[in-house]
């Protein structure tokens, strides 16, 4: 276990779901006095939905930067920027927490998806310390590019609100474009690294396993949403 060793990346996830949390309500109300389409949204806990996609997609946005330069140099010079990836997997696991506690009839595998987020944020910090040989390292690369699809919570947001049609249809399918290749690009990464990885016992492989096709599974009913 690396507790110590990491009390200050746990301190950064309190304080981003902290952050996240407190959010909510003046970003609902900014929108309900400033935007007619979303005060008249009905039933009005699609509002909270509308808020937390919102936030989701727009901090995404914001730390893509992020993700792009841990890919490249990983993928390019091999560095593992330890220090970054703890603190990027804080903020995108956070997001995933708060949601949870905000938004009411979250469909059950959007809501497994979000919980095996912070199983896996978790196992990464506290039993492999993120270290680049280990599993944490596939977990990693799936948090970076779910991330880099950012466009798609936009999406999800806007849609419920917005009545620009035409918009709406160019947005969808961008974000299909995006995700199909980020989640192509995740997974055959995922399955490179544990069929390459001998050092890692294959109980562990399969934990592993079952826990990112639960993942892969949401992701795949968002997909197919998004193709329509």
């Amino acid at each position: 276990m690396f507790f110590l060793q990491n009390i200050s990346y746990i301190s950064q996830y309190l304080f981003w779901n902290y952050l996240i949390h407190i959010s909510y309500n003046p970003i609902n109300l900014l929108m309900s006095k400033n935007l007619i389409n979303y005060r008249n949204i009905t039933p009005k806990h699609k509002k909270i939905y509308v808020v937390s996609n919102l936030i989701k997609g727009m901090m995404l946005c914001l730390n893509s930067h992020i993700g792009v330069r841990l890919l490249y140099n990983y993928y390019r010079h091999g560095m593992w920027d330890l220090n970054t990836i703890k603190s990027f997997g804080a903020i995108y696991a956070s997001l995933d927490m708060v949601s949870m506690f905000h938004v009411e009839k979250m469909q059950t595998n959007t809501k497994v998806h979000h919980i095996m987020v912070q199983v896996l944020y978790f196992m990464g910090l506290l039993r492999y310390n993120f270290n680049e040989k280990s599993l944490a390292n596939p977990m990693v690369v799936y948090a970076i590019y779910s991330g880099l699809s950012y466009m798609v919570n936009i999406y999800l947001s806007l849609r419920v609100f917005v009545k620009n049609e035409n918009l709406l249809k160019i947005m969808k399918y961008a974000s299909y474009i995006i995700y199909i290749n980020c989640c192509i690009q995740n997974w055959l990464y995922q399955g490179y690294f544990l069929t390459t990885s001998n050092n890692i016992p294959l109980i562990e492989k399969g934990f592993y396993s079952s826990i990112i096709m639960s993942i892969m599974y949401d992701d795949w009913v968002l997909i197919k949403y998004l193709k329509k």
